[in-house]
């Protein structure tokens, strides 16, 4: 039982990521019109264009590339806007739900290794950080992440359900099945 519940937290944490790709951003890309994803991604270069310093405007241009099956394109926008805006939480959900999206597990615990680094106390990455690292086998950092998101969050409702987890992970437990990233559920980003 214990396990279904892990399981199903961790697919709660993969669907609100495909959210930040598909809803999330400043909002600042507009739906008008009647073009597609190709309208979208010119839209929001224009935007870069003009503010090539906003991080926003390259999220969203990440966004419109990946709604476009644009990857690496969108990897690549999604990066620059991390770099831009190094502290936002957000923008780094953008970049590690692409690579996730490319199965790209290790660059998604890059990204998130990276920011926690730097960000020792938000504990949300810690949580995202622990869920993509213990998908991916990697039980050390995910047992870490946990621990570190259960100092810091020891009254939130979704401790329990991690401190099940870790539980599971020092006594040996099995890794959680690999769990399909894909950011808008439509798409699909085979390789």
């Amino acid at each position: 039982m214990a396990v279904l519940t892990s399981i199903a937290f961790v697919g709660v944490i993969f669907v609100v990521l495909g959210l930040v790709l598909v809803g999330g951003g400043s909002g600042s890309s507009s739906h008008s019109g009647s073009g597609g994803a190709g309208d979208l991604v010119a839209e929001a270069q224009d935007a870069v264009d003009d503010n090539p310093n906003d991080a926003e405007a390259w999220e969203d241009l990440a966004q419109a590339y990946s709604a476009n099956g644009e990857g690496e394109e969108a990897i690549t926008a999604a990066e620059k806007s991390v770099e831009l805006a190094p502290d936002d939480l957000n923008n780094v959900q953008t970049l590690v739900a692409l690579h996730l999206q490319q199965n790209d597990n290790d660059a998604a615990i890059e990204e998130l290794s990276e920011f926690t680094a730097t960000h020792p106390d938000d504990s949300e990455a810690f949580l995202q950080l622990g869920t993509i690292s213990d998908q991916a086998g990697r039980t050390e950092l995910a047992r870490l992440s946990y621990q570190k998101y259960i100092a810091l969050n020891p009254d939130d409702p979704t401790t329990s359900s991690i401190q099940t987890r870790l539980e599971e992970l020092q006594n040996g437990g099995g890794a959680i099945p690999e769990i399909d990233a894909e950011g808008d559920g439509g798409g699909q980003s085979g390789n």
